[in-house]
């Protein structure tokens, strides 16, 4: 991310690598404040889901393709929290949850992020929408 105060930014995440992990060390290391998910797609080798109003995960092995991806990742405190939805498919069926640890990368592409982040400041300042 260069040095303006918001920024696209692509993303490109290894085979064998976890997106929740990999998009909270990105968005650390550029010192973001906030960051849009815009999209995202590639292959999964295994997913686990937070299923929408349930306390129940969905659990997955590869290969599965990611659809699509939306969320927030931001600074809240000490801790970063990516709220991020995914929507995933398998076998002709699509499932759609909260991005949680353990959703892995697989060859041969990895998965490839669009994130809009900002450095400086919120999108939206609600003082300012008074």
């Amino acid at each position: 991310m260069n040095e303006t105060e918001t920024d696209i930014v692509r993303l490109d995440i290894e085979p064998e690598h976890d997106l929740k992990e990999e998009l909270v060390r990105f968005f650390k290391e550029h010192s973001a404040k906030i960051s849009v998910v815009i999209n995202a797609l590639g292959l999964l080798g295994k997913v686990r889901l937070c299923l929408p109003g349930t306390n129940r995960l969905l659990c997955l092995a590869g290969p599965i393709e990611l659809l699509n991806a939306s969320g927030v990742i931001k600074k809240e405190n000490s801790e970063v929290r990516a709220n991020v939805n995914i929507m995933i498919g398998k076998g002709g069926k699509v499932y759609a949850g909260k991005l949680s640890s353990e959703c892995v990368a697989m060859k041969p592409e990895g998965v490839t992020v669009f994130l809009f982040m900002s450095r400086r400041h919120l999108f939206l300042d609600p003082k300012k929408l008074r």
